[in-house]
């Protein structure tokens, strides 16, 4: 054997044992990656819980597209074996690069996914939280207004009524987000209408 070719086998020997430490590495990080990825709390969690998952997850796929980094090198390294005929007549190192880009490539679109579904659960819940809010603020509004009007205002019935109305078409139009609390709210406003025109008919 020529010293060249015995250098050219040397020099290879040296490429797979860099490729197949790189890739043991990288393998052993998927390993334990795609078990995260595998049992996330993103369903029938509590809030608080989603919060933490989605931190979690969070920290978790930056630490996915940094292992891209490694991924590239090993990809790299096979490129350089594939184009100087170092590989295996057996196409193992080919078939070792193609599964392990495809399970990355898997991982990264599994935790995208938990976490669209994390923002989603939250994202619902603190529209929840905003349009409740708004609820409360509204009735405590609505009932002062009413309070005013049917025990503060010197006015006669007629005129309560008016006013009555006049509130009842400004909440109406204030928020659409309230409209099934408006629609409550319209049915006491009538019986209180109706209530003001017993009395006077009473009175009468």
């Amino acid at each position: 054997m020529s010293m060249e070719r015995r250098l050219k086998i040397e020099e290879t020997w040296r490429l797979w044992q860099k490729f197949l430490e790189d890739f043991s590495r990288f393998e052993d990080w998927l390993k334990i990656s795609e078990q995260t990825a595998a049992f996330p709390s993103s369903s029938c969690v509590l809030y608080t819980v989603a919060k933490e998952e989605l931190k979690k997850f969070e920290a978790f796929q930056r630490q996915v597209h940094e292992s891209l980094t490694q991924l590239e090198l090993i990809n790299k390294q096979y490129r350089r074996l594939a184009r100087e005929n170092r590989t295996d007549s057996a196409c193992k190192l080919k078939q070792m690069v193609h599964e392990g880009n495809q399970r990355w490539d898997n991982l990264q679109k599994r935790v995208t996914s938990i976490l669209r579904r994390l923002k989603h659960f939250i994202g619902q819940r603190e529209e929840f939280e905003t349009a409740r809010d708004s609820i409360l603020v509204w009735l405590t509004e609505m009932d002062l207004q009413l309070t005013n009007i049917e025990h503060f205002s010197e006015c006669d019935v007629q005129a309560k009524i008016k006013q009555l109305k006049v509130s009842h078409c400004f909440f109406c139009v204030k928020d659409r987000m309230l409209l099934k609390t408006y629609l409550y709210y319209n049915y006491q406003l009538k019986g209180l209408c109706l209530a003001l025109v017993s009395v006077e008919e009473d009175k009468n």
